[in-house]
């Protein structure tokens, strides 16, 4: 891989398929509970064997502590250590993803703003448009719309670096 370092969305998904299969084997037999642990051990597997992830992280961590409002969010500049801790906020996201996915978050769990014109579009029978990123998550809206009765929901989202991930999404729950 060439030193120039590559926007994340065209890093190709690292693993393989049949390991998140297991991912999601110990979710549903075990919970959060037996998969956090597993999932420290994979984050820490992926940071010490993908140095491009890691400078990709970096980059990111590093245009943020540009920004004084980043200066203070992060509290201290980027290092090794909070290069880990973003990677495995990644991983916790993907958990709650996963987690959303099945049905396993409740309304009470979701965090969103303006919900009364929310409320008031729901209400009124209308549809709005609802912006999210990676470090929202889109599953989460998935189960806020089926609890708030069958709100129809459509997501744009890029997928090409995560097929397999969401390959596992599909089989989890179509």
């Amino acid at each position: 891989m060439p030193d120039r370092i590559s926007h994340w969305a065209t890093l190709e998904e690292k693993g393989v398929y049949a390991g998140l299969r297991f991912m999601l084997a110990v979710y549903r037999l075990f919970g959060r509970w037996l998969f956090v642990p597993i999932l420290y051990l994979v984050i820490g597997y992926f940071y010490l064997s993908s140095p491009h992830v890691r400078r990709a992280s970096r980059t990111y961590l590093d245009r943020v502590w540009t920004a004084e409002a980043g200066r203070r969010s992060l509290g201290r500049r980027p290092d090794r250590r909070m290069v880990y801790r973003h990677l495995l906020d990644f991983g916790y996201a993907n958990l709650d993803r996963l987690a959303s996915w099945l049905g396993d978050v409740t309304l009470a769990q979701v965090d969103y703003q303006n919900h009364e014109l929310y409320e008031a579009r729901e209400g009124a029978g209308q549809g709005g448009v609802w912006i999210t990123s990676h470090l929202g998550n889109v599953e989460a809206c998935r189960a806020l719309s089926r609890q708030r009765g069958g709100v129809p929901l459509n997501v744009l989202v890029h997928t090409h670096h995560a097929e397999n991930f969401n390959r596992l999404l599909r089989q989890a729950n179509p």
